[in-house]
């Protein structure tokens, strides 16, 4: 018995159309799977963002936050101290210190400097050789403010006073001419916002008070001991540092305060900042903040 062939034919048309359905299908799931992935990541971008945004505002809210303990009654929260601000959304952790503990750039004594370069670990002749460039650009700026010559002779040239002055602490590489590797040493105990160019033995670190001790690291790790065990008053601290090198300290606390501020969200995102903070100095001031980084 013949068989139509049109019979034969459409399993194999119902076969096709099956093998096109399910590649369609499979194109479309892959799609639909993009589509979620490129919506999930935009969450979780925004998600992110909104956690920085929320972090730097708080972050930034710790300046007033040092600024009311400074100004407080409490004695000793005028050179430093530590608090956590527990908020609906966020705990901030805020540990600050008068900018006494650093060394300025722009103040302290070239001596100083240079011993603190050789206590942070820089070589003795680089360290020696970057004092030595410190003091010619302090000489120059001094002699750019000398009185106008007599009428009728010729002026020296004069230098640009501005060469010797840092205003913020990525210059110092550029004006003291110090490469990146050694500038990493001693940054840590370097400021800008230390203009009486003293430093606090109480309150600075140990590196700090090596430079002090003019290097002698084991006159300094005693001071540090017996500073940790307290002082009675300002007068037994100064009475353990060389006659010489109490030239070098004071006991007033500066203007400036360096914080460091740790930012705890309640979704467990964490960042951390550290400012420079300038309390105001007259009712009516506003806060300064005169440097700010996130760490």
């Amino acid at each position: 018995m013949a068989c139509d062939p049109r019979i034969s034919e459409r399993p194999r048309e119902r076969g096709f159309i099956l093998v096109a359905v399910l590649v369609f299908a499979a194109l479309l799931a892959s799609l639909l799977a993009g589509v979620l992935r490129m919506s999930s990541s935009y969450l979780f971008s925004a998600a992110a963002y909104s956690n920085v945004a929320r972090a730097d505002e708080l972050g930034r809210t710790a300046a007033d936050l040092v600024a009311q303990a400074v100004l407080s009654r409490d004695p000793n929260a005028k050179r430093g101290g530590s608090f956590v601000a527990h908020l609906k959304d966020a705990d901030v952790y805020v540990n600050y210190v008068s900018e006494t503990a650093r060394v300025d750039v722009n103040a302290a004594q070239p001596e100083l400097l240079i011993a603190l370069f050789k206590a942070a670990g820089i070589d003795s002749g680089v360290a020696d050789a970057v004092g030595q460039r410190i003091k010619t650009l302090r000489d120059q700026a001094a002699a750019s403010d000398q009185p106008a010559s007599a009428p009728g002779s010729t002026p020296p040239v004069q230098p640009n006073a501005s060469q010797a002055r840092i205003d913020n602490e990525a210059q110092i590489a550029d004006v003291w001419g110090m490469n990146g590797e050694d500038l990493a040493k001693v940054a840590p105990y370097l400021t800008v916002a230390n203009p009486s160019g003293k430093i606090d033995p109480t309150l600075a670190g140990g590196v700090v008070m090596a430079a002090v001790f003019d290097g002698d690291k084991s006159r300094a790790d005693d001071f540090m001991r017996e500073r940790a065990h307290g002082f009675a008053t300002e007068t037994d601290a100064l009475l353990l540092i060389p006659l010489g090198a109490r030239g070098y300290v004071d006991f007033t606390p500066a203007k400036a305060f360096r914080a460091t501020v740790r930012v705890d969200l309640s979704n467990r995102a964490e960042r951390r900042y550290q400012m420079v903070v300038v309390p105001p100095q007259k009712q009516g001031d506003d806060v300064k903040v005169i440097a700010w980084e996130a760490l």
